[in-house]
């Protein structure tokens, strides 16, 4: 006599929905090994993915930065020697509401996070010096001129981190975002990778071919081609609001900041 009903009946599956198959279980038991293997997924093999790293700021390209300067420095380089009214007013006339004071002065605070001898020994231009030990402190963490630039990371200003090999900055650049300066920004590369891309813009003695070559080997740096693409997209005439609007939507979704950028004021203008 046949045995009554299916011989194999527990080696049947449960259909699935497609339409529920990214709902998991809301009780959380810990680590197990599906866990693992999703935090592991496309990690590994011939279609391995970066995994994303815990960046709250903004990545900016040692060219982007280059190009958001060259306007300055070249107005400045072109009135040095006349006096401060006199090149007050050949500025003015060139880039209308810019000052002789730098970028610096305008949209862009540019904070130089290496050690003091190396900042005066050769910086970015109109850079400054900026203590890390201040972001252990349990007040005055920033100077005090940085609260003018200060705002979410659609407004028009720029705080612009950069230390000696990019390496050390964006641990420093969370701890910005995470102390509420949102509008953060961290120079892929940092001090190597202006030296590669953009030497016209570094004030001081910069270091010759064979140390920089030496130092950009050593921190195991692969600087491409300057003339390529950028963080913001080409930048050829861009300012920092525009730089600023165009990234806003990559990082939109990890600051949770709402609305959108308005229209943008000529290059390193006064508000």
């Amino acid at each position: 006599m046949p045995p009554l009903g299916d011989a194999k009946v527990l080696d049947r599956k449960t259909p699935q929905n497609p339409k529920f198959a990214n709902i998991g279980p809301t009780l959380d038991t810990g680590m197990n090994m599906r866990k693992i293997l999703e935090k592991y997924e496309g990690t590994s093999g011939p279609n391995a993915h970066r995994r994303k790293l815990d960046e709250f700021y903004v990545r900016l390209k040692p060219a982007t930065l280059g190009r958001l300067l060259e306007p300055v420095v070249s107005s400045t380089e072109s009135v040095y020697g006349l006096g401060k009214e006199d090149a007050r007013s050949v500025v003015s006339s060139v880039m209308p509401g810019a000052d002789t004071g730098g970028p610096s002065e305008n949209n862009i605070l540019i904070l130089d996070v290496r050690s003091f001898e190396d900042f005066q020994q050769c910086h970015c231009y109109s850079a400054q010096y900026y203590d890390v030990t201040n972001l252990n402190k349990a007040s005055n963490n920033f100077p005090r001129e940085l609260y003018f630039y200060r705002g979410p990371v659609e407004c028009d200003k720029m705080i612009v981190i950069y230390d000696e090999d990019g390496k050390s900055a964006p641990a420093i650049g969370n701890s910005f975002v995470e102390k509420g300066i949102e509008n953060t920004y961290v120079v892929s590369g940092g001090f190597l990778g202006l030296c590669a891309a953009c030497p016209s813009v570094l004030e001081g003695d910069m270091p010759d071919e064979r140390t920089l070559a030496d130092k950009i080997a050593r921190a195991g740096l692969k600087l491409g081609s300057t003339s390529g693409s950028t963080t913001a997209g080409s930048v050829r005439g861009s300012t920092a609001g525009s730089v600023a609007g165009s990234v806003a939507g990559s990082v939109r979704s990890r600051l949770s900041v709402a609305g959108g950028a308005g229209p943008r004021p000529p290059p390193f203008a006064r508000r």
